[in-house]
């Protein structure tokens, strides 16, 4: 725990890696997310997209001051009090409570 708090003071990010999480899951996940944004913009920006509010959808660059500074990206901010709204990609929703199972194991038998 000592190296991470060290890690985010000195570097402000990190990537963690041998974390525990099965990689079966993680490349299903990456999957599920990569079906999700390959969606539409309109279908994405739409108001109940994945049955979430439209403000669950992030896209753009809000602190870009000109042109050359404007780089594309998106984000959905999805509570995890709102994972079991997910209606219409049920896989998603499978695969993000089985990333989250498998966190709280990684939590709770590595720390």
């Amino acid at each position: 725990m000592k190296e991470l708090v060290e890690a985010v003071r000195e570097w402000g990010f990190f990537q963690v890696v041998n974390h525990g999480v099965p990689r079966k899951v993680l490349k299903r996940m990456l999957s599920e997310q990569r079906e999700v944004f390959h969606q539409p913009f309109n279908k994405k920006a739409k108001d109940k997209f994945l049955n979430l509010p439209a403000k669950s959808y992030h896209w753009g660059n809000p602190n870009a001051a000109c042109l050359s500074q404007f780089s594309w990206s998106e984000a959905f901010h999805i509570p995890l009090t709102d994972i079991s709204r997910i209606k219409d990609y049920k896989t998603l929703r499978y695969f993000l409570h089985l990333y989250l199972h498998c966190l709280y194991f990684v939590i709770h038998t590595k720390v």
